[in-house]
């Protein structure tokens, strides 16, 4: 029996590294007749190396007639060497395992000579700039916002990474720190694997096909007297008991490797522009995929001089299917069990990796898109927003000038304008007007639309409308009725998406004073109306049917409560008294408060 497997060691010179080991035992005596150490990157001639064990037994023992290695791969290479004489079996070899266990108990354990310097292959500065990244990191704690499976794109092309991928760890208060994968498909692999290995014994038959850096943090006990020893030598700053940062290089078969300095370069690095990231934007891992503005942020950080570290994070999933009043679960999941809850099949795995994909695919003939969900899913594309009159919706704002003295005269023709209701502030000399028509094109309940409002004063007036095509005729009939008093300038637009326009209205509402009764009163009024056919109009949210039509099956009857609720909520925000009662709805269409 023989097999090639990865050493419990490891060696310094010519670079670090952990080396193979070719085994050939003879059974049933357990008779090691071989064994070399190879370099793990190093083609063996593994029929070579069975000749050579088969010599030690001439002239004391027959020649053995067959043979078991745990690789198709070898029992080929050993076939085209001896022929039909020798019989090749392909089967697990437990006992070169067993072998290999008892070498790794009978060494000192790595953890006793464990040193954050490697035995002065690495500098101090190098591990100094190590401990200053980890404290920011650790005081930003990103894992207390980010998803286990939320991640970034990391290029530091400096140090040879180019499309990295990084997996914040901790959301699951077990560990923290993060793992970075030479791509994003590297990730999926080891998330799809999810396995633990074990250090002390022989290397798992898992194999990765990738090595991959992990920046942990762990409490003192964790570390060698060694690496204490380092830190209370140097005084490498440790911000909490908690925060001892490790560095470790895992191979393609999850073992530890020697560290290099370009590791610890890459992980600081990795460390310094992710709290960076967080200085910039605030919260960016719970508000980003709701930031419908952006399907990314991107941002370059230099740590270091010279050494520039670019983190991207893409918007894979626009929401978050955990969220149980906006976004509930589809019908495909467990009732009340989230993504990253413990399966209910019992495997201890987490339900996204376990019975999610099954539940989903055993539903989806009869899942359809939820209202809501189906308005998040479509975020990514532009919104065309329409008025009442169905023009599309763009803040429109016109200037006039006139001839200095001309004010009064311009006030008296526009209060002629038919529809205009005008408002006089006399302090500030000033002239409100608010331009109405009868009727509704969309809402025949609506006793009125307005479609522009003025403000003149000494230095000019301005028109504000909400389309281009209510902003030309409301300026026609006004230059009707001033004729050559009035001269128009210029014209504006406003994108009603804005993020600065929302920032711009938001500040003026908070700066604004409460609304006076008489104006509460008005807005209430307006509301009723609005919401007063809502039962009978046709909804996007519901396929284009109205919630009175919806209610009639048990799936559209949760599709118009939630569309409620999510109503409910919106107005629940607002300042007291302008909030608008669903109550009249709900008891409409007989739905439960």
């Amino acid at each position: 029996m023989g097999g090639r497997l990865a050493a419990p060691f490891e060696v310094e010179s010519p670079r670090p590294h952990r080396p193979d080991i070719v085994f050939w035992m003879l059974l049933p005596e357990d008779l090691i007749l071989h064994h070399t150490v190879v370099d793990s990157e190093t083609p063996v001639d593994f029929a070579a190396t069975l000749r050579e064990a088969m010599a030690r037994l001439e002239g004391s023992s027959p020649p053995p007639k067959r043979v078991r290695v745990a690789n198709e791969a070898w029992a080929a290479e050993i076939r085209a060497a001896f022929g039909p004489a020798l019989e090749v079996i392909v089967a697990p070899t437990p006992e070169l395992d067993a072998v290999l266990a008892e070498m790794a108990r009978s060494m000192p354990r790595p953890d006793d000579h464990r040193s954050y310097l490697c035995n002065g292959r690495i500098d101090t500065s190098t591990i100094a700039a190590l401990f200053r990244a980890a404290s920011d990191l650790w005081e930003r704690a990103p894992w207390e916002e980010a998803d286990d499976d939320e991640v970034l794109r990391v290029d530091i092309p400096r140090l040879g990474i180019r499309g990295a991928c990084l997996s914040i760890i901790g959301a699951l208060d077990q560990s923290y720190g993060f793992l970075l994968f030479p791509s994003r498909d590297a990730y999926e692999r080891f998330a799809d694997l999810e396995f633990s290995p074990d250090t002390e014994g022989p290397p798992d038959t898992i194999d990765f096909g990738f090595d991959h850096l992990c920046f942990e943090f762990v409490r003192k006990a964790r570390l060698s007297r060694t690496m204490q020893r380092g830190i209370a030598r140097h005084r490498w700053k440790v911000v909490s008991p908690r925060a001892h940062p490790t560095v470790e290089r895992r191979s393609r078969h999850a073992e530890i490797l020697p560290l290099r300095e370009a590791d610890l370069r890459i992980a600081t690095a990795c460390a310094a522009a992710l709290s960076e990231l967080i200085d910039r934007h605030e919260s960016v891992f719970s508000d980003f995929e709701w930031d419908r503005s952006r399907a990314s942020i991107s941002e370059t950080f230099e740590p270091e001089p010279g050494l520039e570290v670019t983190l991207r994070l893409e918007r894979e999933d626009l929401v978050d299917l955990d969220e149980p009043l906006m976004l509930p679960p589809p019908p495909a999941r467990a009732p009340n069990l989230g993504r990253n809850d413990p399966c209910y099949c019992g495997s201890g795995r987490k339900y996204k990796k376990c019975c999610l994909a099954r539940d989903e695919e055993a539903h989806e003939a009869e899942a359809r898109p939820h209202p809501i969900r189906a308005l998040y899913e479509g975020a990514s594309a532009p919104v065309e927003l329409r008025n009442t009159d169905g023009d599309p919706l763009l803040l429109t704002t016109d200037h006039f000038a006139f001839e200095p003295g001309a004010c009064a005269a311009v006030a008296e023709k526009l209060a002629a304008v038919e529809g205009a209701e005008a408002e006089r502030n006399q302090p500030a000399e000033t002239y409100h007007y608010t331009f109405i028509r009868p009727g509704n094109v969309m809402h025949a309940a609506w006793d009125n639309t307005i479609i522009g409002s003025a403000t003149l004063s000494k230095r000019g007036l301005r028109v504000e409308t909400n389309s281009v095509a209510r902003a030309g005729a409301l300026r026609a009939r006004i230059e009707e009725a001033c004729g050559s008093l009035l001269r128009h300038r210029i014209r504006e637009h406003g994108d009603p998406q804005s993020p600065a326009l929302v920032r711009d209205v938001a500040a003026r509402r908070e700066r604004a004073s409460p609304p006076p009764p008489e104006a509460l009163q008005i807005l209430r009024a307006f509301k009723a109306r609005h919401y007063a056919d809502w039962a009978d109009q046709p909804l996007p949210a519901l396929a284009g049917r109205t919630p009175r039509d919806a209610i009639r099956t048990a799936r559209g009857r949760k599709e118009v409560e939630l569309l409620l609720k999510d109503m409910e909520n919106h107005e629940a925000r607002l300042a007291p008294g302008e909030e608008f009662d669903f109550g009249m709805i709900r008891r409409e269409l007989e739905l439960d408060a």
